[in-house]
C-alpha cells in the first residue's frame, strides 16, 4: 500500500488555529461494504487527526481523497491523501494530528481517474465541522529564497500572501545563496513596496552567514538585526539568525552564547504567551528531515547534535512548550510527508514544543524513484 500526502500550496500560510493537543477518545463511523470510516483522535471541532479506513468490494487501484461538499471536491485544494485499494480488503490511512478540516468542507470524497466515486463518500459529522470563530489575523511563513536565481518566485509568493490578507510575512532564513551584496540588494528591492502594508521580517540562514555575517550590513538591507522580537495581537514573534556556516564538527557553533542568552531571556519573559520562533536549522531526528525507505539520503546539515549550542537550544525547545518554532533549511517539499509523517509539523511526542517545517520557494527538493532531486 502506497500512501502520499500533499499540501494545497507551495508555501505555508499560518492561521491562528494550531492544534497542539490530542485526546485519546475515538469516534468511528459504521462500516459498510463500500465505505469510508473515520476514527478521530479528538472530538475538537475542525481537527482532522485520526485514521481513515477505505473499503470497497470491487475497486482495485489508486484513489485520491479530497475534502468536498455536494459530492464534489473543494476548489484550490490538492488531495488530502492517496491510497492503493485492493477489492474486499480495508486500507487504513493515518492523518497527522495537526491537520485541519478546511472551512466549507462537509464531506471526504474518493476520486478515481479524476472522477468522484459516489459509493465512497464520508459525511463529516456536525460536531467535527470547523468553527474557529473570527480570524484574529494571518501571517505568511516562507523560507530558503536563494535570490541568486528565480527572484520572481519570491515576488509571486508575496503577492499571493498580500491577496490572502496577511498582516506580515516571516522568512526563516537563506534569503541569499552566496551571502553577497547583489542578492541582499535584490531582497530589499522586492520587499520595499510591501513595507507599509505587509512588512517582511527575515532571519539569516547558513547561506547568508557563510564566511561570517556583518550585522550592520544585514540590518541595512533587511531592516532588522540578527536577533529581534515584537508583539502582535498579544502573541510574541521571536527571530534568531544563524551566526555562521558551521556543521558536523564537535566544535560546531551556529548560535553564539550571546544569542542563546538573549533567546532564553525572551522565552522566559514570554512563557505565558503564544510565541512564534523563527530559527533556520532544524534539530536532527525532528521536524524538517525525511528518512528514505532505503535508509539513505537524509539531509546531513542539521543542527550538529551534541555541540554546546545544540544542546542548549534543544533544552530550550523542550522547556518552553508554548513555542511554535518555524525552520527551513532542508528544502523538502510538503508532500514528502508520506516518507515521514512528522516532516511538516511535529509535536515532539510530548518532549518538545511544536515544530513547523517550511519548504524552499526557489529550490524545492524532491524524492523521485528512490533518488534525491
Amino acid at each position: 500500500m502506497k500512501i502520499m500526502y500533499k499540501a494545497f500550496a507551495f508555501l505555508l500560510v499560518i492561521r491562528l488555529s494550531l492544534f497542539c493537543s490530542v485526546s485519546v477518545d475515538t469516534i468511528t463511523a459504521q462500516a459498510a461494504a463500500n465505505s469510508i470510516t473515520y476514527q478521530y483522535y479528538s472530538d475538537q471541532n475542525g481537527n482532522a487527526g485520526g485514521k481513515i479506513t477505505i473499503l470497497s468490494d470491487t475497486m482495485n487501484g489508486e484513489v485520491k481523497l479530497y475534502w468536498g461538499r455536494g459530492g464534489r471536491k473543494l476548489d484550490n485544494y490538492s488531495e488530502l491523501a492517496t491510497a492503493t485499494l485492493e477489492a474486499g480488503r480495508p486500507t487504513t490511512i493515518e492523518i497527522q494530528k495537526f491537520t485541519a478540516i478546511p472551512e466549507g468542507a462537509l464531506q471526504l470524497i474518493a476520486y478515481s481517474n479524476g472522477k468522484p466515486v459516489h459509493s465512497l463518500v464520508y459525511q463529516i459529522p456536525a460536531y467535527k465541522l470547523p468553527n474557529f470563530g473570527a480570524k484574529r489575523y494571518s501571517f505568511g511563513a516562507v523560507s530558503d529564497i536563494h535570490l541568486n536565481t528565480r527572484p520572481e518566485s519570491f515576488s509571486k509568493a508575496l503577492n499571493f500572501l498580500k491577496d490572502y490578507g496577511c498582516a506580515f510575512v516571516c522568512v526563516a532564513g537563506d534569503i541569499t545563496h552566496n551571502g553577497d551584496i547583489a542578492e541582499l540588494d535584490s531582497y530589499k528591492t522586492i520587499v520595499s513596496p510591501y513595507s507599509s502594508t505587509m512588512p517582511v521580517y527575515a532571519i539569516a540562514g547558513n547561506h547568508d552567514a557563510q564566511g561570517g555575517i556583518d550585522e550592520n550590513l544585514w540590518e541595512m538591507y533587511t531592516g532588522h538585526g540578527l536577533c529581534y522580537a515584537f508583539d502582535y495581537c498579544e502573541d510574541r514573534f521571536v527571530f534568531i539568525s544563524t551566526s555562521k556556516w558551521d556543521f558536523q564538527s564537535p566544535s560546531s557553533e551556529i548560535l553564539t552564547k550571546e544569542q542563546l542568552d538573549w533567546l532564553e531571556k525572551e522565552l522566559e519573559a514570554n512563557k505565558g504567551k503564544r510565541v512564534y520562533l523563527f530559527q533556520h536549522v532544524f534539530l536532527n531526528n525532528t521536524c524538517g528531515n525525511i528518512y528514505y525507505p532505503d535508509g539513505n539520503g537524509v539531509y546531513e546539515l542539521w543542527f550538529t547534535e551534541g555541540t554546546a549550542d545544540e544542546k542548549r537550544f534543544r533544552n530550550l525547545m523542550s522547556k518552553y512548550r508554548n513555542l511554535i518554532w518555524f525552520s527551513g533549511h532542508s528544502h523538502w517539499k510538503f508532500y514528502l510527508q508520506y516518507l515521514n509523517r512528522d516532516i511538516n509539523i511535529y509535536g515532539g511526542d510530548g518532549k518538545y514544543c511544536t515544530m513547523v517545517h517550511i519548504p524552499s520557494i526557489t529550490y524545492p527538493r524532491d524524492y523521485i524513484d528512490g533518488r534525491l532531486t
